[in-house]
Parts: C-alpha cells; structure tokens; sequence
C-alpha cells in the first residue's frame, strides 16, 4: 500500500484518491491555498501517479510546480505538496493499493486482497476479497459485505478500512472454470508432499517444468497435505477430475483443528508462498462460488513417507 505522511498524519491511499477542500475529497486540506478539487493520486496498474486539476495555487512534487492537467509519476521518497510549496507530504512507500486499517496510532497492512485484524498471528477479523463478490469481513465464520472507510471495533479498538475498489469480476463460464487445471496439466506445475510418521513435519517441493523448489516447512502446510489427500483419495476412487478434491470448508477446518479466522490466515500464506513462485493462488485453494466448497487447484500432486 501507498502512504503519505506529514504533521497532519498518515494517510494511505486508495485506488483513486482526491485532495482538496471539499467534503467528498479522501484526503481533505482545509488550508485556503487548497483547492475544493485540488489534485488527485491515482494507481494506473504499475505505477502511482498525481494530477494537478487545474488548482488556483498549484501542485508541487520535489519542489516542481505541475502545470495544470499535468500527469507526474509518484515515487516512494518523493514530498508533494498541494497550494503552499513550504506545507509537504513525504511518500513513505509507493507499493501497489492493498487492503489496509487505520487506528489512532498505527497502520495494519494487509497484502493484495487479504488483511487479518488485529495481526496474522491473532486473526480475529479478516478482510478479503471476493472476486466474484468483492470485499468481505469475516467474523466468527460469519461473512457479511464491506465497503471503504468502514470501521470495525475489536477488542475495544476501532479499525478504519481502507480497501481498494475491486476490479470488474470476469464471467465465470464452465470453460473458464476448467482452464485451471487444463493449463496446469501442460506446463508441469506440480507439488510433491513428505510427510514424517507423526506427521508433525511436512517437507513441501514445488515442480515448474524441469525446476524443483524446496519450501521450509510450515505449520500452515498441514492445509496443503489436507487438501492433496482429498484430492488423491478421490481420484483412486475413480471420481471424475471436475469432481475431485472438493471439501467443504468446515469439514477441512475440523480436520485440521482450527477456527474460520485460522483457517483463512492458513490459506493465504500458502497462496502467498506458491504465488512467490509463480503459481496462481486459484490452483493452490480453488473455490465453488455456489457452496462453501474449495479444493487443490493443482492435478499433479504426490504425498509420501518420509
């Protein structure tokens, strides 16, 4: 996530963000030398960039006053300012918009479409992103909509949300729910799974083609084991590959002895890690949109002894 930072405090950015006086701007300055429509801040997809929108008294960054209209790139370290040159914002980090709550006194990050509150190791409340739904709070295994700027209280302490706008969902045709696993079945993406006889060791090894990578075990890899046996039992039963490995999220999340929020935080650290290597996080955790159903995405699998 992108921040800004200043005397008046720390602000981080949506997608689109608007500075200026008036009411409807995300970051609202009240100095006369402002604008009501001042600037904007916008992601473009690889990049931050500022707009001056044609402001009385101008848009600076390093000290360079933008002409109005004019379009400039945003760079972590660089200080903008919006009507007086002398009144500065630092970009404290300029990484893409992600999922982030504001307190009183600090900023919680989340990573792409995933935040866990009040911390990862202590996920009471989760945030994610639906790509056919978009935004969800998750409390108690209870799902419900959420919208930015909603605030959440926990333990006592309020959360602010700031969430990106999700992009448009793409049509999910029974072609395209397929294309997954017939794509994978071409380019040698596979994992393989050691498993020690109490099972308290899980050596994780991740095929690309010709290429072998060795993950350090983790407790949250007991999700991939889960899932990979599913998978395999269902195929010596000879179930149709559309049909394998289908589980249902409470069956799996009592078979591995954790709460929803456990759960959700376990799969997005080994959608994380696999997608560190390439693989796309829909074949590690592959979801029904009609049932409360997910399985491994992955068809090459393997789970032995070690």
């Amino acid at each position: 996530m992108a921040v800004l930072e200043s005397q008046q405090g720390r602000v981080v950015l949506r997608t689109r963000h608007l500075v200026g006086r008036s009411r409807a701007a995300d970051l609202r300055v009240t100095a006369r030398a402002v604008s009501g429509e001042h600037a904007v801040l916008r992601w473009t997809g690889d990049r931050w960039e500022l707009r001056d929108l044609g402001s009385r008294n101008g848009t600076w960054i390093d000290e360079r006053r933008l002409r109005a209209g004019e379009r400039a790139t945003v760079a972590a370290g660089a200080r903008i300012a919006f009507g007086d040159p002398d009144v500065t914002w630092l970009v404290r980090s300029d990484a893409p918009p992600s999922a982030a709550a504001i307190t009183d006194s600090a900023v919680v990050e989340g990573t792409g479409g995933f935040l866990a509150l009040p911390s990862l190791d202590d996920p009471q409340v989760i945030v994610e992103l639906d790509g056919e739904q978009g935004w969800h709070v998750i409390r108690d295994g209870e799902s419900a909509p959420v919208q930015d700027g909603a605030a959440l209280v926990i333990e006592g302490a309020t959360y602010v949300l700031s969430i990106p706008a999700p992009s448009a969902p793409m049509q999910m045709t029974a072609e395209i729910r397929e294309l997954p696993s017939i794509m994978d079945s071409f380019d040698g993406r596979g994992l393989d799974l050691a498993v020690s006889a109490d099972e308290e060791y899980i050596e994780v090894t991740v095929r690309l083609g010709a290429r072998t990578h060795a993950i350090p075990p983790r407790v949250h890899h007991e999700l991939l084991l889960a899932l990979a046996r599913q998978r395999l039992a269902d195929r010596a039963e000879g179930i149709a590959d559309s049909e394998q490995g289908w589980v249902y999220t409470s069956d799996l999340r009592k078979m591995l002895g954790v709460s929803a929020n456990q759960f959700y935080v376990m799969s997005h650290r080994c959608k994380r890690e696999l997608e560190q290597l390439g693989i796309d996080g829909a074949l590690i955790l592959e979801k029904r949109s009609t049932s409360r159903q997910v399985r491994m995405g992955l068809t090459d699998v393997t789970v032995r002894s070690l």
